[in-house]
């Protein structure tokens, strides 16, 4: 195994010494049930991602479908779900998957659901045809990773590379860049060096990190369209990189996991410009692109998503934001990352995930309903966001603790039980609380070996905070506040500001500007989870945020069409909010009463978690808005 240059400032905890709890817990249990473990999503979901490679249609036409990312997204999502869990079983079954798909491997190393494996370009890219080969290969690359990682079956490994190898030759034997295959300007493409990276530090070819740092040098030259490190360096806004209007290319998620494997570069070669280059792309994101529902992109696409009132997020997006924070934060242990990430994990990406686990949403919308799609490329039981979605949640697990030479640090405050490590010995920490709600968390540690020192995050939304460590009542800045525990258990209790905060959202588009975004916001191409036009805003409005969560008014907590709707009388930053805590709903994880008083007016509404108010698949277009 080759050795990174550059270590993780801050260590991810293993997910079999992670157990979570509480309502995050609720979701995921219900969504690997349905997704992952049951007979149902074996001998369905499942095979219908398996099929593809026997069918294999995806070149078939001039515009092509990716059929083969599903395989891959679904076999990445499991064999995390099986080191989460131990399942023996579950491990089993991704083994015996894996050697199949391995068995229809061609003698050149391919393995495909396009029939030519060399249709890797735009048939006509003045029409914006779709190539996904590459991206597809991507994903069938990195699920066999994943495979030989959990189950250490050389065979396994021996096909990554004859297919690796295969990939290599034919994009060289082609005369052209990898950049200039596939769609949206290379980015799904060249999204391939993360687990091209994984490849080369498991077997030590120095071939694959070749053929990583070829392509990734084209991303230092701004003329070579996306330019992705040139760009971010310059901290111009993305929609100054380029013409939007003349050529789509600014996909977000693909963009993001470029980012990805960029950070992954940074650590096997240390050459600093790659992680400065992350970094500045996150400066860039939170600038201009940074959304209502604190996600990225306009439904997935980074077209200045932070100017406008309205927002409707895929939630690939989110879910790759997330993992672009966690690899930031895990490389620099700076805590504005996990910031995001909290925010991200509890608004939009729980807003995604059904409460039955059987599905999820296509675009988390800002008001109205969520944009669901229930067939995509063909696919009648397998989504891109659904089979990510799995990532989502233990990426939330491996952030909970983690862990640096001489202390831990404890970023999430959902309740959990969890062993981390440091310096050989182990630190069993137990969270419980629901900090969400009530603002406050209490967390018992258990060290194993000698005491080491606990760093708790306060988040940028909590400016003062009550920690009581030991008896011992301290008061912290956001940020880290680092506990020293006076012997082998310490007692920590920390009560956050957690009032409520109203911003006010500025609208900038006129009614006659920008149909692009009024039809990427209400209709996308969905019929079946349609909004009309007429609720896309063009006029300020205010969002209430307590702590982490965002809050909504849902016809799940009892709130009338008329009241979110209808008969708006919108609020300004003068105004002020108290909340009384009031049992929730069925389906609802947090509600309240709140009282809002401004000047001239004062009125009460039940309002909830955005999350829990909007994760369902709502009949009505009218059934939540975060706006007031």
């Amino acid at each position: 195994m080759i050795l990174y240059k550059k270590e993780n400032a801050v260590k991810k905890t293993e997910l079999c010494n992670v157990k979570i709890g509480g309502y995050a817990a609720e979701l995921m249990e219900n969504f690997f049930y349905e997704r992952i473990f049951s007979k149902n999503a074996k001998n369905i979901v499942f095979k219908e991602c398996e099929e593809a490679f026997l069918r294999a249609t995806d070149g078939d036409g001039p515009q092509g479908l990716w059929q083969g990312e599903f395989w891959g997204k679904w076999i990445i999502s499991a064999a995390r779900a099986c080191r989460y869990t131990g399942d023996a079983e579950l491990k089993d079954f991704l083994h015996k998957a894996a050697l199949r798909l391995i068995g229809l491997q061609r003698e050149d190393g391919y393995i495909g659901t396009y029939r030519n494996s060399t249709n890797f370009f735009l048939p006509d890219p003045e029409k914006h045809s779709w190539n996904w080969n590459i991206w597809c290969r991507k994903y069938t690359l990195w699920g066999l990773l994943e495979c030989y990682e959990l189950t250490e079956d050389k065979r396994i490994i021996d096909a990554c590379v004859r297919f690796a190898d295969n990939l290599i030759y034919e994009v060289r034997s082609s005369g052209r860049r990898l950049g200039e295959t596939g769609t949206f300007k290379g980015l799904p493409s060249c999204s391939i060096l993360k687990p091209l990276l994984i490849l080369y530090r498991i077997t030590e070819n120095g071939r694959y990190l070749d053929f990583c740092l070829d392509f990734v040098k084209d991303w230092e030259n701004p003329d070579i369209m996306p330019g992705l490190i040139a760009n971010s360096l310059s901290g111009k806004p993305l929609s100054q990189w380029y013409d939007f209007d003349k050529i789509r290319w600014a996909k977000a998620y693909e963009m993001m996991s470029c980012f990805d494997g960029l950070a992954e570069l940074y650590r096997i070669s240390g050459e600093k410009k790659y992680l400065d280059a992350c970094e500045s792309f996150y400066d860039i994101l939170m600038k201009h692109e940074y959304n209502t529902i604190y996600s990225v992109a306009f439904n997935d696409e980074f077209r200045d998503a932070a100017s406008n009132v309205n927002a409707i997020s895929e939630p690939c997006d989110v879910i790759h934001f997330m993992r672009f924070c966690h690899e930031l934060f895990a490389l620099t242990g700076n805590s504005r990352y996990m910031d995001s990430f909290e925010l991200a994990f509890y608004n939009p990406f729980l807003a995604s995930s059904l409460k039955d686990g059987t599905w999820g949403a296509r675009g988390a919308r800002s008001h109205g309903r969520h944009l669901f799609a229930h067939e995509q490329a063909g696919m009648l039981y397998n989504h891109c966001c659904v089979n990510n979605m799995p990532r989502g949640y233990l990426n939330m697990a491996e952030s909970q603790v983690m862990s640096a030479a001489d202390s831990i640090y404890i970023n999430l405050y959902t309740p959990a039980e969890i062993t981390a490590n440091v310096g050989g010995e182990n630190v069993k920490v137990s969270i419980s609380g629901n900090y969400l709600a009530d603002s406050k968390a209490k967390i018992d540690i258990d060290f194993c070996g000698e005491p080491c020192g606990v760093r708790l995050r306060i988040p940028s939304w909590s400016e003062r905070s009550e920690v009581i460590a030991d008896g011992e009542r301290f008061y912290a800045e956001k940020g880290y506040f680092t506990v020293i525990p006076r012997g082998k258990k310490c007692e920590i209790e920390i009560i956050f500001d957690n009032s409520v905060k109203i911003t006010q959202i500025p609208a900038t588009l006129e009614a006659t500007e920008d149909k692009w975004k009024n039809e990427r916001w209400a209709s996308a191409g969905s019929q079946s989870s349609f909004c009309t036009p007429q609720m896309f805003l063009y006029e300020d409005r205010c969002v209430l945020r307590k702590g982490a969560v965002l809050l909504c008014r849902s016809k799940a907590a009892g709130n009338t069409q008329r009241e979110m709707f209808d008969d708006i009388e919108p609020i300004d930053e003068s105004f002020t909010c108290t909340l009384k805590s009031i049992p929730p709903m069925a389906g609802v994880n947090i509600q309240f009463e709140a009282t809002l008083c401004g000047k001239d007016k004062a009125f009460k509404t039940a309002v909830c978690d955005y999350a829990s108010g909007s994760n369902m698949t709502f009949e009505n277009m009218y059934s939540f808005s975060i706006y007031f």
